[in-house]
């Protein structure tokens, strides 16, 4: 509804009166939202940076290029000579505090990409990390799906990356996680699937995304969905004056 100042009140409010931190987790995760929809780019990463830190995940707002590349080469060792699709085995995830860090993480994605995007590596790891040592939860396919992004679009891995999407679906079906689904479908749909498949077979899954996306209150995603959807139209050649409808 656009009332932020409502949200900033009612925030102060679950602050105050509630005595354990996993009870105050749910009104900053809004709260983070709330700064990215306003462009507060930067204190919707400090917000989330300072909540990561007490939940054990630690994250530094100063990126350290040698320290990222450093996590991303033990990251890879971890699943060294297995299938990406073999991560779907893991237990789920039970961690109070782990399932936090991971919704947690998953809320600063797209802030990191557009405002910071030294910092959207460190998160992405984090979350692939995470699911790795704690087990997977709903949360984790937003995190396989980024790192495939990774895999594909940096370092020109597209079997691992594409795996890496299909990994990301299957825990999406796996934990019936239809809040999840619109951003987990963009991210595989519009920066996975077109290196392994024609770009007509994203149409109807960004079309999905958009809907779930509305139907679930994901309005950031269904925009996003939105416009990846007539952008892949436009590079397909569809008819302009129908695409502009």
């Amino acid at each position: 509804m656009g009332q932020f100042d409502q949200v900033e009140e009612f925030v102060k409010q679950v602050q105050q009166h509630a005595k354990v931190l996993l009870d105050r987790v749910k009104s900053i995760e809004i709260q983070i939202q709330s700064y990215l929809a306003q462009s507060r780019f930067e204190d919707s990463i400090q917000t989330a940076i300072a909540l990561l830190n007490l939940l054990g995940v630690k994250l530094s707002p100063q990126v350290n290029q040698t320290q990222t590349l450093l996590s991303l080469a033990k990251t890879k060792l971890r699943f060294f000579g297995k299938s990406p699709l073999k991560l779907i085995d893991l237990p789920d995830m039970t961690g109070g505090k782990q399932l936090a860090a991971i919704r947690i993480l998953a809320s600063t994605n797209s802030t990191a990409y557009i405002a910071r995007p030294d910092l959207l590596p460190p998160i992405i790891l984090s979350e692939v990390n995470l699911s790795m040592q704690y087990g997977n939860a709903a949360a984790s396919a937003f995190g396989y799906a980024w790192y495939g992004l990774i895999e594909c679009g940096i370092l020109g891995n597209i079997e691992t990356g594409y795996k890496f999407g299909q990994l990301a679906l299957q825990v999406l079906e796996k934990f019936h996680s239809k809040e999840l689904k619109a951003r987990t479908f963009f991210i595989v749909q519009t920066f996975i699937n077109h290196w392994h498949q024609a770009l007509q077979d994203t149409i109807a899954p960004l079309t999905e995304a958009y809907q779930v996306g509305l139907e679930t209150g994901d309005i950031e995603y269904a925009a996003w969905a939105s416009y990846s959807c007539s952008f892949h139209g436009y590079l397909m050649g569809q008819e302009l004056a129908e695409l502009e409808k």
